[in-house]
């Protein structure tokens, strides 16, 4: 009964390790651009990045935007297995903040997203769009070639939709974006499975004390 009592506590055990892990994990930067002051794009409406990963999962990304005018609008960035208008292109995962700019104001936006599994040496789709108002705002980035892995595309009007048609940025200019990987993923239970499984570890833990007592 003694080794039951063991491995029930054991068990209980890996669950809290397995919890505290999860909320112990941080996001790094996996891939991005060094910031370039050059002026690419508007963002209102979508602007793409591609890149290709190291690690083996996405947990978010940024892009560095600058607004002429004061503005505001909800900041949305996407992950694509593809450019969203190729056909056969899958959105894995996105994410949305707030942000409000004064005159001229730039600085990185970043959003982020539960971690998603990707292939290091893959290329993969950022898309973004900071909404607000038409010309409002814009992306940062440079020309050069200075993120081999990847271009960046845009669309050429307002209002479209995440799949609508992309144009091909100059070839080798890249906006100034960054892309995070998860330092842990391991998946969490909701807050309910919790209750339920710490009540049964317990139940079980008092069952094996009250036998291991009558025995």
């Amino acid at each position: 009964m003694h080794g039951r009592l063991t491995t029930t506590l054991a068990l209980a055990g890996a669950l809290l390790a397995a919890t505290q892990a999860t909320a112990n994990a941080q996001v790094v930067v996996d891939q991005a651009q060094p910031l370039v002051y050059y002026d690419l794009v508007t963002a209102n409406g979508w602007v793409g990045q591609q890149f290709i990963p190291s690690l083996t999962n996405s947990a978010g990304a940024g892009f560095y935007l600058q607004a002429g005018p004061p503005s505001t609008g909800i900041f949305t960035v996407e992950l694509w297995t593809d450019i969203a208008s190729n056909p056969g292109a899958t959105k894995l995962a996105s994410g949305t903040t707030a942000y409000s700019f004064g005159i001229y104001q730039q600085g990185w936006l970043d959003v982020f997203w539960n971690a998603v599994a990707v292939a290091p040496g893959t290329q993969y789709f950022l898309a973004m769009t900071a909404g607000g108002q038409p010309g409002t705002v814009g992306v940062k980035g440079g020309p050069g070639n200075i993120y081999p892995a990847g271009s960046f595309f845009y669309q050429n009007y307002n209002g479209g939709t995440d799949t609508s048609p992309y144009v091909n940025g100059y070839p080798n200019d890249d906006t100034s974006f960054r892309e995070y990987a998860s330092t842990a993923v391991v998946a969490s239970p909701e807050p309910a499975s919790l209750v339920l499984m710490a009540t049964g570890l317990l139940g079980v833990v008092g069952v094996a004390r009250r036998r291991r007592i009558r025995g």
